[in-house]
């Protein structure tokens, strides 16, 4: 190795060390330029109000199909009948809630398209309502349940 490469070496080293050297400065000298706040807290940040989870409710009714199962309800006691409304929609695809009231003094409200409910003995008015939260847009449908 000449003792002229590594000298070189030596003095590109040594440049790269005082351009950077320099341009720390400067960008010190930027830093030393800009205001400071007086109780050097960070800057105060806008929060953003919390993400909508509501939406609009649409004008249109949903489109009730509830069946039970058995069709026709009647039977001997303790008598099931399911009553299924998943084939129900809502036009502007508003989420459905489902009431479920049995005739027998018991009521049942869920967002569950399908419920059960056991029957004793006796002549039952049921009836399965969705509403898309509109109480305008509430439809019912009734059922006769027969239970001997």
């Amino acid at each position: 190795m000449s003792p002229h490469r590594g000298s070189r070496g030596v003095a590109a080293s040594a440049l790269i060390l005082v351009a950077a050297a320099l341009a720390l400065a400067a960008c010190k000298e930027t830093l030393d330029k800009l205001p400071t706040r007086p109780d050097s807290a960070p800057p105060a940040t806008t929060p953003l109000p919390p993400p909508t989870t509501q939406r609009a409710i649409g004008a249109q009714a949903p489109i009730l199909s509830v069946r039970t199962v058995p069709e026709p309800a009647s039977g001997s006691a303790p008598f099931e009948v399911n009553f299924n409304a998943c084939k129900t929609t809502d036009p502007d695809g508003d989420p459905l809630q489902f009431t479920y009231t049995f005739g027998d003094g018991q009521v049942k409200t869920q967002s569950l398209c399908r419920h059960h409910h056991t029957y004793g003995p006796g002549s039952y008015n049921a009836q399965v309502c969705v509403t898309d939260g509109l109480a305008a847009n509430t439809v019912c449908r009734s059922f006769s349940i027969q239970a001997f």
